[in-house]
């Protein structure tokens, strides 16, 4: 089979990516190249191809890859982009990578095992799906990513739910809050809205939800009152009808057994409160841990401030039961965005040397663009009831 990503548009920073193409053979062997744009602080840096390839079983159990990919240099004045290439080796037991330099030789320190065994694995879901006790899931009115033009008449990404937004043209803070769009396009279907905002992502508390309507054009909506829980109004352009978005729900304290933590067997955390689902795949605002030097630490809000990295502190086990707060209603949730990090185990790999990793391939841009396939997202088909098909975990709904 072969799987092609639609070109976003031909702009470099747009958030969709520009076009990749995905080919699993019969044999075994897969590729997948994609065109990645890097940006830092919607600064662009450049767009370089990206690739994974090698041999996968069927079933998952083994596999044999490389995985060309780049990285950010920082310290370097201006910032550029470090080509970085991996080996990945593992069979139903174990993993066993490392990073490779140029020359493709191990660079030193960088070679690891790690355990595939089910009890050392440590999930981090970073969304879940909602359903309710007959299997249904629970959907929302919102959030939707959305396009619009900036104030140089640049198409632009952006994402709006009931209480936030964020535009990737760095609309986002206090300075340029008033570049906000008064018009934006659902990506989803191109339904126009007007809208103005009373929230940006960076704004300062002050600032959030004052009830000042944040556009420069946006003079005729309304954003609300002060401290009113109304963060922006965005109507429809066709109906003249504002956009619902759905109420968020809140669960009562929850006991579980959490998957985030790397001990076997897992740690049992007790009447944990606070889970509240607001959108389709929402991490239900649980708490986050941060790395800070050495140590993962959690997160309260100001002990962050020179973190490297982050990570959920709680994961739920799927199929854990939330109750509605103030009700008697019950619903389940299961991880829709999430990642598995093994244990690493020393010397337990020697039967799977990363000498068995396949060759290098020079994949180049060209190898990410179909030039047979010319839809882009602008003119992609249009999204109706009629030509959607609802499937959870291979089960058409």
């Amino acid at each position: 089979m072969s799987w092609k990503a639609l070109a976003a548009d031909g702009i470099a920073d747009h958030a969709y990516g520009l076009g990749g193409v995905l080919t699993f053979a019969a044999d075994g062997t897969m590729s997948y190249v994609a065109n990645e744009p890097y940006s830092n602080n919607s600064v662009m840096i450049g767009v370089k191809p990206s690739s994974l390839y090698g041999t996968l079983a069927a079933d998952g159990s083994s596999g044999k890859l490389r995985v060309h990919t780049w990285e950010i240099d920082h310290n370097a004045n201006p910032l550029t982009l470090v080509a970085k290439n991996y080996r990945y080796v593992f069979d139903s037991t174990h993993m066993q990578y490392d990073e490779v330099d140029s020359s493709d030789v191990s660079v030193t320190g960088t070679d690891k095992c790690y355990s595939r065994a089910d009890g050392d694995k440590q999930a981090l879901v970073h969304g879940y799906q909602l359903f309710t006790e007959a299997g249904a899931a629970v959907k929302f009115s919102g959030p939707f990513p959305f396009t619009y033009l900036d104030a140089s008449l640049v198409s632009k990404q952006g994402y709006l739910g009931a209480e936030d937004s964020w535009f990737s043209g760095g609309e986002n803070g206090t300075v340029d809050k008033g570049l906000r769009p008064a018009t934006i396009t659902r990506s989803s279907d191109q339904q126009s809205f007007s809208a103005c905002f009373d929230y940006g992502y960076n704004d300062n508390g002050s600032e959030r939800d004052d009830g000042t309507d944040d556009n420069v054009n946006g003079a005729n909506c309304n954003p609300g009152a002060a401290q009113d829980g109304v963060y922006h109004s965005v109507v429809n352009s066709t109906t003249n009808v504002e956009h619902p978005f759905d109420a968020a729900i809140a669960f009562d304290a929850v006991t579980f057994l959490n998957q985030a933590s790397a001990t076997t067997p897992k740690t049992t955390v007790s009447n944990l409160a606070g889970a509240i689902y607001n959108r389709d795949g929402s991490n239900l605002q649980l708490p986050y841990e941060c790395l800070v030097g050495a140590s993962w630490i959690l997160d309260n809000g100001s002990n962050c401030s020179s973190a490297s990295d982050y990570r959920p502190a709680y994961t739920l086990p799927d199929s854990t039961q939330l109750t509605k707060t103030g009700t008697a209603t019950t619903y389940r949730v299961k991880a829709k965005f999430s990642q598995i990090n093994l244990k690493e185990t020393a010397g337990s790999c020697s039967d799977i040397p990363l000498s068995g990793a396949p060759t290098v391939v020079a994949y180049v841009a060209a190898d990410a663009i179909d030039t047979n396939l010319t839809l882009t997202w602008p003119t992609m088909p249009t999204v109706t009831a009629a030509n959607t098909i609802k499937v959870i975990h291979g089960v058409e709904q």
